[in-house]
């Protein structure tokens, strides 16, 4: 029996198992629309017609309804209206939620979550405009997905540029621009050139087009109309599409899923701003990608790096710096004498060297020059790549991917600002890389203390400073005495040690020196880490891992600022782990605001708005109304407040400043947080979290700008959350979505 036969005879529809359903065998379908698509659904009934699939006139005749739903107002409803409009059938259905939107890489969450309808047997999304699909990732995603639980499925076709690739011969270019790039492209221009490609004049001279699209509008539009300006030629064509931001780590989506063109061999994709390329890994990995196509790169070097490592003898290094890192590379060098490495003073004396690198153009560019420097010599080479940024979370991808040279036994990547090193995971975890390679790195400890748990007895504790707080230790203190523990006043009294330690410089170095302080006692230790940092939503990776005394029985990080613990997720979360520690957790903290709900009762709602929305709020009223709640004009006469406080400084600030209006009140407030941006997939922290007012029942954050909603998940879910604390919600359908294909097998 044939997969796709089995498929139908023994399918089981998206649901719990002992609800009835629909079944589906056969392959006739009738098509049902729930709202205007302007025909942009007509090209999926195609695509099920090519399958073999029969499109029939009439519910009765058909094994399974096709029905499209174009999203006009909110997700969840129109999805509903039309489930609604087919729920006198028990046909199997197929449902294709629709997305108006121009944007191809618009992000949204599967609408499969919001359905639980026992018949419904496969959802999925697509993406719209203006009566056409969009050439998307979404699009590709979906069709894929209704041929897999078809048992048709094969490889997307966003692959056709790879796929019809031409193979050119010869070296000679012309160049074309299909807009304004204020000269960012001639840096390209001369890449290829160094490469031994020549340009000319015309396009008839050339073996290829070099053509760059800078976007102006969208990106599709553009590459189309920068394609049509060379629809008469039949060259080669290597496609820049040059992207205008001024961020060096925009995230984007390929541009080659928008070509077709069997013209165009290779597509990539490029950052400038203000006619200057960005010094960035978008551009440097799209140069490797046209050197690799040129047949000019070398493997990259997370291969040859690791392959050719050279096992050097002896401890003796000689530090080469190729440009200014105002000392910021000294620290470097006392961590290395301090593992019992001896600095020598010509290279000649050396085992290896150590090659410091600071980035001042283009990543790949000054590792070169480095590199060239050092060309002379057959020593053993550890590279130490120093990017310049005060920003402590700043992303980069490795640079040992840029290395090839066989002489180079390990690369990392580093970071520092105005000569000195920066207090961040990415300096740790290169320091780690460089003790393990020579054999001197302990097992992270995220083994280690779970492992080496002393199981102690009694709640005695003594309390360890191993720096300044300015008192923010505090009221951990006060939290293990409100558990029943007692605090000592001397270590020998104590059955473990409360030790804090205040992050000054690095992580590890200031966690060994704490650590150093107590080494003379065999007492449990449970160590919290103290970070300073205004800012609440501060990332960071787990301390835990550069611990591997095996005293330490647990690890916590919490964030202060300024002598006080910061209101914020990490420090609920570093207090639940002691007390689940301790045995006795319960929910953290942040979850205050449900805990304290207020039963209030009666539908009738007086708005407060604590700053100027510019009337984007007023949506979020109706919707209330439509509800069948009563907008009434006076505090006293409503059951509760309907609080919007528009975010314009700091989000715990505003929100303080917000409740501070309504102090007088006892009214219960649902209180909806609005955040001002142009960008639909902004990611923010809950804002619950930084809430504890009793008579708040409930914390929404939605987003908008300049005075209207943004059409986006934050403000679906918003809403859900709203109906579901009123009880207007159903539950949401990602309970009985267990798998994304009904069973095939």
């Amino acid at each position: 029996m044939s997969t796709t036969q089995r498929s139908y005879r023994d399918y089981n529809p998206l649901r719990n198992m002992d609800q009835e359903g629909a079944t589906l065998s056969g392959k006739k379908f009738y098509v049902l629309v729930s709202g205007t698509t302007h025909g942009a659904h007509v090209p999926w009934v195609k695509q099920f017609r090519g399958m073999g699939h029969t499109e029939v006139q009439s519910e009765g005749e058909s094994n399974y309804i096709l029905l499209f739903c174009p999203i006009v107002s909110r997700v969840g409803t129109d999805i509903s209206e039309a489930l609604e409009n087919i729920q006198h059938s028990n046909k199997a259905v197929i449902l294709v939620v629709m997305h108006h939107t121009f944007n191809a890489d618009y992000v949204l969450a599967e609408s499969r979550r919001l359905v639980n309808n026992p018949n419904v047997c496969l959802v999925v999304d697509c993406l719209f405009h203006e009566g056409r699909l969009l050439n998307c990732n979404r699009n590709g995603i979906a069709w894929f997905e209704i041929k897999k639980f078809f048992g048709a499925a094969s490889l997307p076709a966003q692959v056709s540029v790879r796929d019809n690739i031409r193979k050119f011969s010869g070296k000679k270019f012309y160049v074309s621009v299909s807009g304004t790039t204020h000269g960012a492209h001639v840096p390209w221009v001369k890449q290829f050139r160094g490469m031994g490609h020549t340009e000319v004049q015309s396009e008839g001279e050339s073996n290829y087009i070099l053509l760059f699209c800078p976007i102006v509008s969208r990106v599709g539009t553009d590459i189309s109309e920068a394609l049509e300006n060379i629809r008469h030629s039949n060259k080669a064509v290597i496609l820049v599409v040059m992207h205008h931001t001024f961020n060096a780590d925009y995230v984007l989506a390929e541009s080659r899923r928008l070509v077709n063109n069997p013209n165009v061999c290779l597509v990539v994709d490029c950052l400038f701003h203000e006619g200057r390329l960005l010094n960035c890994n978008r551009n440097d990995i799209a140069w490797f990608e046209i050197e690799k196509f040129l047949g000019v790169a070398s493997p990259p070097a997370q291969v040859s790096v690791l392959q050719n490592v050279r096992k050097f003898s002896g401890t003796k290094f000689y530090v080469s710096v190729s440009g200014t890192t105002h000392g910021a590379h000294v620290p470097w060098v006392k961590q290395f004498r301090g593992m019992g490495h001896t600095e020598v003073q010509s290279e000649g004396e050396s085992n290896y060297i150590l090659l410091f690198c600071p980035i001042v153009s283009r990543v790949g560019t000054d590792i070169s020059e480095a590199l060239e420097n050092i060309q002379h010599s057959n020593k053993a080479v550890i590279l130490v790549v120093m990017h310049h940024t005060f920003n402590a979370d700043y992303l980069l991808a490795e640079s040992r991917r840029l290395v090839n040279n066989p002489n180079v036994c390990l690369v990392v990547d580093c970071l520092f600002h105005e000569g000195r090193l920066l207090n961040c995971n990415r300096n740790d975890i290169a320091w780690f890389e460089i003790k393990k390679f020579f054999g001197a790195a302990s097992l992270p400890a995220q083994v280690s203390v779970r492992d080496n748990i002393r199981k102690f007895s009694g709640t005695k504790f003594y309390v360890s400073v191993s720096g300044t707080t300015h008192g923010a230790h505090v009221p951990w203190v006060k939290q293990f005495r409100g558990m029943g523990h007692t605090e000592v006043q001397s270590e020998g009294e104590s059955n473990y040690i409360l030790l804090f330690c205040p992050i000054v410089s690095r992580v590890g170095t200031d966690i060994s020196e704490a650590l150093e302080n107590i080494r003379h006692s065999n007492k449990a230790v449970i160590l919290v880490v103290m970070h300073h940092t205004f800012n609440a939503d501060y990332l960071l990776a787990e301390s835990r891992r550069l611990v591997n005394n095996p005293n330490v029985c647990l690890v916590v990080d919490c964030l202060f600022h300024e002598g006080r613990l910061l209101n914020c997720n990490r420090n609920g979360i570093a207090w639940f782990e002691i007390k689940k520690f301790f045995g006795a957790a319960s929910l953290p903290a942040q979850v205050s605001v449900r805990d304290n709900i207020r039963k209030f009762s009666g539908t009738k709602f007086y708005v407060s708005v604590s700053g100027t929305t510019h009337g984007a709020h007023v949506p979020w009223v109706k919707q209330f109304r439509g509800m069948g709640h009563t907008k009434v004009q006076s505090e006293g006469e409503s059951n509760y407040i309907l609080l919007f406080c528009p975010i314009v400084s700091r989000v715990g600030t505003d929100i303080r400043e917000a409740l501070e209006n309504i102090r007088h009140s006892n009214k219960a407030v649902i209180l909806v947080v609005m955040h001002h941006t142009f960008n639909a997939d902004y990611v923010l922290a809950e804002s619950r979290r930084l809430v504890n007012n009793p008579n708040v029942c409930l914390v929404v954050d939605c987003l908008f700008h300049e005075g209207r909603l943004l059409d986006c998940n934050r403000n679906d879910i918003a809403w859900f959350e709203i109906e579901k604390f009123l009880g207007v919600a159903s539950p949401p359908a990602l309970i009985h979505f267990p798998s994304p294909i009904c069973s095939l097998s």
